[in-house]
C-alpha cells in the first residue's frame, strides 16, 4: 500500500466531500470543522469515552506550514484515549467531541482564538496573585521584612505574566490555523472499554498457552539434534546442570554474579560476557572497549528475564548450566534488538561464580 501524504489526504478528504454526507459547521469558539464521511450508526464522542484515531496536524510555525503530527504516515493510531470529563478551555479536546465512531473530519482552531483564551487564562493567574498579594497582611506570623520581600516577589511574577500576555507567540500568527485531519475508528465507554480488555487478556492468555506448545516442541526437536538430556520447570524453562556447584543454592533477594553466553537456536552468539567467546564469534568487533566481566544482580529482583531467575535459582556457587528458555519466560512478542525476533526461544550457557547473601533482615519477602 502507498504512504498517504498530505497532498493526498487532501485529494481524498476533496473525493469523500462529494460523495455526499459532508456536514460542515462553526462552533461558538470558533473551531471551523467539516464532516466529509460518517457512519450512519456511529456513537458520538463524550466525556470519559475511550478513543482511537488517526490524526494529522499542521501548523503555521515562524512563517513555515509545518505538520506537527502525522499517524496516518506512521500507520500507529492513538489508541483509548480518554476524553476528560471537562475540556478545561483545550481546543483540540473540543474539537475531538464533534465527531462520532466512524467519522472522516477536518477541524480548523484559530490562533486569534487560541491566544486570546491564554489572554484570558494568564489573566486570572494575575488575579489569583493580587489575590496573594492582598492576603499577605492578614498573615500575622510574618514580619515587615519577610512580608516584603514576599510581595516583591508577587509583584515581578505579576510584571511577567502582564508581559507574557501581550507577546504573542511565533507558534501562533494571527489569522492562521491548527488544521487537525481526522478519522475515528473506534469509540468505547467505560464498561466496553473493561470487556475488550478482557477479551484482549483472554486472548493473550490463549496466545501464550498455544506459543508456549510450539516452544516446548522447540526445545524438544533442539535437545534431541544436540543430544541434550533436559529437565523441565513447571513454567516450561528446560535446563541441564552440567557441573554441579558447592554450598547452598542462590535464592531471592542474593547478589550473584554469572559469566554467560546467549545464543539463537541456530547458533548464533548475540550476547556474552566471556571474552574468549566474544572474539570466536566476531563480537568483539561490533563491542570495541567492552569490558568483559560476570554480570551482577540480584536474583528475583526482574533485573534479568525471567527464565534467570528461575534458572539460576537452581545453581550453587561454580555451578554451570545449560538453558532453554521459551519466549515467554525471555523477550516474548517483542523480541530484543536485532538478533532476537519475536517468539525467539534462546539458549544461555551460564556459570554461577559467585553468591552473596544479604543480611537476613535486608532480605526481600517474596509473596
Amino acid at each position: 500500500m502507498k504512504k498517504l501524504t498530505w497532498l493526498s489526504l487532501i485529494v481524498m478528504i476533496t473525493l469523500l466531500s462529494a460523495c455526499g454526507g459532508s456536514k460542515s459547521g462553526k462552533t461558538k469558539s470558533g473551531i471551523e470543522y467539516q464532516i466529509h464521511s460518517s457512519s450512519k450508526n456511529g456513537k458520538k464522542i463524550k466525556a470519559g469515552d475511550f478513543v482511537t484515531f488517526n490524526f494529522i496536524t499542521k501548523g503555521n510555525i515562524k512563517g513555515k506550514d509545518t505538520t506537527l503530527g502525522n499517524t496516518f504516515k506512521e500507520k500507529k493510531p492513538l489508541e483509548n484515549f480518554q476524553v476528560p470529563e471537562k475540556t478545561n478551555g483545550d481546543y483540540m479536546i473540543e474539537g475531538l467531541m464533534l465527531f462520532a465512531e466512524g467519522d472522516s473530519a477536518t477541524f480548523k482552531i484559530p490562533n486569534d482564538s487560541m491566544f486570546a483564551r491564554q489572554k484570558v487564562q494568564i489573566q486570572k493567574q494575575i488575579k489569583g496573585m493580587k489575590d496573594q498579594e492582598k492576603s499577605l497582611d492578614t498573615i500575622k506570623s510574618l514580619n515587615d521584612e519577610s512580608r516584603k520581600q514576599m510581595r516583591d516577589n508577587i509583584k515581578q511574577q505579576i510584571e511577567q505574566a502582564t508581559k507574557a500576555m501581550s507577546t504573542r507567540s511565533a507558534d501562533l500568527p494571527e489569522k492562521k490555523y491548527i488544521t487537525v485531519i481526522l478519522k475515528i475508528i473506534k469509540v468505547s465507554n467505560a464498561k466496553e472499554r473493561e470487556e475488550d480488555d478482557k477479551k484482549t487478556a483472554e486472548k493473550m492468555k490463549k496466545e501464550a498457552e498455544e506459543q508456549k506448545g510450539k516452544d516446548a516442541k522447540i526445545i524438544e526437536e533442539y535437545a534431541k539434534k544436540n543430544d541434550l538430556k533436559l529437565e523441565k520447570t513447571a513454567s516450561g524453562l528446560h535446563y541441564v546442570i552440567t557441573k554441579e556447584g558447592t554450598g547452598d543454592k542462590a535464592k531471592a533477594g542474593d547478589q550473584v554474579k554469572v559469566n554467560y553466553t546467549g545464543m539463537l537456536l541456530d547458533g548464533k552468539v548475540f550476547d556474552t560476557s566471556v571474552e574468549e567467546t566474544a572474539k570466536k564469534s566476531k563480537l568483539d568487533e561490533k563491542q570495541k572497549g567492552r569490558k568483559y566481566e560476570p554480570i551482577a544482580f540480584a536474583l528475583g529482583a526482574r533485573q534479568v528475564i525471567q527464565g534467570w531467575d528461575e534458572g539460576i535459582a537452581l545453581l550453587s556457587k561454580g555451578a554451570k548450566a545449560t538453558f532453554l528458555i521459551p519466549s515467554g519466560l525471555a523477550y516474548g512478542k517483542m523480541g530484543a534488538g536485532a538478533d532476537i525476533s519475536p517468539d525467539a526461544v534462546l539458549r544461555f550457557d551460564v556459570e554461577l561464580v559467585e553468591i552473596t547473601k544479604l543480611p537476613t533482615q535486608a532480605q526481600p519477602q517474596m509473596k
